[in-house]
């Protein structure tokens, strides 16, 4: 893959921000079908265009904040992913075709919106499976936390029944008024 950074848009100021605060920030649906289709656009564009060869073998020339498009694992085909969150290695990835689907989708906003609600009920299932595994992550903890307890509790209790024992112990050795018996 050719990485490269993607371009911050003139509004990303704001996103940027929450980024660097790590506050979370939402996009519309309307928002990625834009950057969807500007990705597609600029893809379909680009193999018309004076950089064709580029555009026919690098996999992220067309690119935006959310999605890049390009060539795919598979000959003739391209694809369009949407960049992983800040930490996570796992991109979304849609193959779209060939040079001649990557024009017709081009064209047919309806496909964009579409496709963009595919990514968007992939970003859903995985935003599951890792609440899942979050809630899974807590109960571990919680039931380690059980076990600490317990031990602590364990502990506890066999120092309280020393404490009893001595307590025993003593009263043997004291009379019911007080006195202790001589030796």
């Amino acid at each position: 893959m050719d990485s490269q950074t993607p371009d911050m848009p003139v509004d990303a100021d704001a996103n940027a921000d929450a980024m660097e605060d790590d506050e979370e920030f939402e996009v519309t649906r309307e928002e990625l079908i834009e950057a969807l289709q500007q990705v597609v656009t600029d893809l379909s564009g680009g193999l018309k265009g004076e950089d064709r060869d580029a555009y026919m073998g690098a996999d992220d020339l067309a690119q935006n904040d959310w999605f890049f498009a390009g060539v795919s694992d598979e000959d003739g085909q391209y694809a369009i992913t949407m960049w992983p969150a800040e930490g996570e290695e796992d991109m979304l990835r849609i193959d779209i075709g060939t040079e001649e689907d990557v024009h017709a989708l081009a064209d047919s906003p309806d496909q964009i919106a579409a496709l963009t609600d595919d990514f968007i009920e992939a970003m859903s299932e995985d935003y599951e499976e890792y609440e899942e595994y979050e809630e899974e992550e807590e109960d571990d903890e919680d039931e380690d936390l059980d076990e600490d307890e317990e031990e602590e509790y364990d502990e506890e209790d066999e120092e309280d029944e020393e404490v009893e024992d001595d307590y025993e112990e003593d009263d043997e050795t004291v009379s019911q008024n007080g006195n202790v018996p001589p030796r």
